[in-house]
């Protein structure tokens, strides 16, 4: 059965379907902006492409990350697949 529908995204909005894909996007982000890292940095040192790591954050195409790119970003970032679900992010 398809997600409820939010009013105002597009048919092709993935939040649209799922509203927790957000989520990810910003817990990536809090992550990085704990770090002090900027987008070039994270992707420097996780070996995710910059303007992937950019796209994620603004949701443009968090549908489409792989498990892989989130590992490196985690493993980046110091942070557990386990931590990064269960609890908020820590800033540093």
């Amino acid at each position: 059965m398809p997600a409820r529908l939010q009013r105002g995204r597009t048919e092709r909005d993935p939040l649209r379907i799922d509203p927790r894909l957000g989520d990810v996007a910003l817990r990536l982000w809090e992550l990085r902006q704990g770090r002090n890292l900027s987008q070039r940095k994270a992707a420097e040192l996780s070996g995710v492409g910059f303007r992937t790591i950019s796209s994620f954050e603004a949701k443009w195409r968090i549908h489409t990350l792989k498990l892989s790119q989130l590992v490196r970003l985690l493993d980046m970032y110091g942070v557990t697949l386990a931590e990064f679900f269960t609890a908020r992010p820590s800033n540093g």
